[in-house]
Formats: C-alpha cells, sequence, structure tokens
C-alpha cells in the first residue's frame, strides 16, 4: 500500500500517498466512485487519490469535501479543518479538529532558482546562503534547492490558512532565519493582515520533494 507517511499528534493528523495506481486501481479502494475515467486522467487521478487518503486516514468514504471560490477545501459539518496539496507522483492531506490547518508538497526540482526573486526576500537570502555552505543533507540533492522550496512551499503554505484568490508571497510573507536540517521548524509570518499572525512551520525533507504543514493560532 502506497501510504507514504502518517503522523497524528497534537490534533494534527496528516499523511501522503504515493501515487503508483492507475485510475481504475485507485477506484478499487473505494466504494463509490463515479468519475469519467476518459475525461482528464490525471486530475481524476489526483481526485481519486485524495479521496483515498482521506478513507485511509479517517476511516470514512461518505465525507464530502466542499471547496470555496478561492479554491480552499471544507467540509460541510465542520468537524474537521482540512487541507490538500499534491505534486508530481504524490498527494498529501492534513486535518485538525478545532483549528486551520495548511500544508503543501513541492516536488524536488531545480527549476525553482530560476523565479526564486519572486518570492525570497533580500532579508530571507541569508538562510539559503548558509543551506549552501553546509554538506548534503540528503545525497544527491542540492541544500540550496531544499532551501530554496521551502520558503516557496512555507508561504504556500500559510496561503491555504488564508485561503484568499490573490496573495502576494513576496512582500505579503516572510520566512525568518533558519538552519536548514532534514527536518524542523521556523517561523514565518504573514504581512498582509492588521493581525500579522506568525505561523509555526513543521517540515521535512525527502528525496522527491519537500513537505511542510502549519496550525493556526487563532
Amino acid at each position: 500500500m502506497p501510504l507514504l507517511y502518517k503522523k497524528q499528534g497534537s490534533g494534527v493528523l496528516y499523511g501522503i500517498w504515493k501515487v503508483t495506481e492507475s485510475n481504475e486501481e485507485l477506484s478499487s479502494f473505494l466504494i463509490h466512485s463515479h468519475f469519467d475515467y476518459t475525461n482528464n486522467r490525471q486530475r481524476i487521478q489526483e481526485k481519486l487519490a485524495v479521496r483515498v487518503l482521506l478513507k485511509t486516514l479517517l476511516k470514512d468514504e461518505e465525507r464530502k469535501i466542499e471547496y470555496y471560490l478561492s479554491g480552499k477545501p471544507y467540509f460541510s459539518d465542520n468537524k474537521w479543518h482540512i487541507s490538500i496539496s499534491h505534486t508530481k507522483g504524490y498527494v498529501a492531506l492534513a486535518l485538525h479538529p478545532t483549528s486551520e490547518i495548511g500544508l503543501d508538497i513541492e516536488q524536488y526540482n531545480d527549476r525553482v532558482r530560476r523565479v526564486s526573486s519572486r518570492f525570497i526576500r533580500p532579508d530571507e537570502e541569508s538562510t539559503v546562503s548558509k543551506a549552501i555552505e553546509l554538506e548534503e543533507i540528503i545525497p544527491s540533492r542540492s541544500n540550496e534547492i531544499y532551501a530554496m522550496l521551502l520558503h516557496w512551499s512555507a508561504k504556500e503554505t500559510i496561503f491555504k490558512i488564508m485561503g484568499e484568490i490573490d496573495v502576494d508571497l513576496l512582500n505579503n510573507m516572510r520566512v525568518y532565519p533558519f538552519d536548514l536540517r532534514q527536518n524542523g521548524t521556523f517561523q514565518a509570518q504573514e504581512l498582509g493582515s492588521a493581525e500579522k499572525q506568525i505561523f509555526q512551520i513543521h517540515y521535512f525533507l525527502h528525496p522527491d520533494f519537500v513537505f511542510t504543514y502549519t496550525v493556526s493560532s487563532t
């Protein structure tokens, strides 16, 4: 079974599914599945994998995921807060019973270098510079890429909690300096509201991706 990770603690429940199955194989995990498999197979695969992962985590297939206009997911009964992310070959899902939760999973890819100026602020560059000086944390993987991806992923994680359609990742969010490790936490802040909420970002590195999540304190 391709349940790659599952963690539960302090109210947080999350899982990561490695998608190796076809749409038809994913559908076989579910009692109820109504998709036209000839239409946008990749998008259907992602939706099926999310449903399979949700069933695996909650043992509940009937719970329906709704979406706000911003794309933020929710349950109509409000019994859980939910966040969803996917990247090439993986889907991730996080749940919390009482607090807003956000998560993000990003494929390891050096293309992030070309767009880093769009989301990494001058006062965030020290973390990337320090990461370059370290020995490789994951063999054959660049610490610089991981540090950049974590900045992107952390800001996406906060964006998912805020649920706004248009958020400026460069000017309205800041990641505070941290020392790169294989897993850990660091602080980030949204600067676009009056509250300017600070978030504790939890993360870990995988050869294929970076993963982050955070829980709102408000």
